[in-house]
């Protein structure tokens, strides 16, 4: 498949979780926090301020296929990366969405700006 990141640099890859994971695409703003399990960026294709990824680092598709470690790993780096959003400036609320379709688990944190409130309220209304 191929990507466009936010600097519209073409990627082709089989997979982004493990190029992420691999080093071999460097995500926008570098890996924020990382432990043995998990890692976190900025969404690579979409520019909003705050819209955080929390990906595997081991190719797996679910949280089922967590095991006991990465659960742990997984609790701690979502509460510093929610926690984090908390300093950001004229975030509402943040929507919290993870889908099995894909076939490298990861996590969105995507923050309700007061500006895309303004322009998308119909958008949040899908999700509530």
């Amino acid at each position: 498949m191929t990507i466009i990141d936010i600097f519209n640099h073409s990627w082709k890859i089989n997979c982004i979780g493990c190029t992420i994971t691999s080093l071999k695409l460097n995500p926008p703003g570098g890996i924020i926090k990382e432990n043995n399990s998990f890692y976190v960026t900025q969404d690579i294709e979409v520019p909003i301020e705050g819209f955080l990824v929390i990906g595997a680092k081991r190719h797996i598709k679910s949280i089922s296929n967590f095991t006991n470690k990465e659960y742990k790993d997984f609790c701690s780096i979502l509460l510093f990366s929610r926690q984090a959003l908390n300093k950001l400036q004229n975030i509402r609320s943040i929507t919290i969405i993870q889908e099995e379709h894909s076939q490298h688990f990861h996590l969105w944190l995507f923050p309700w700006h007061e500006w895309i409130f303004e322009k998308y309220t119909w958008l949040l209304k899908k999700y509530k």
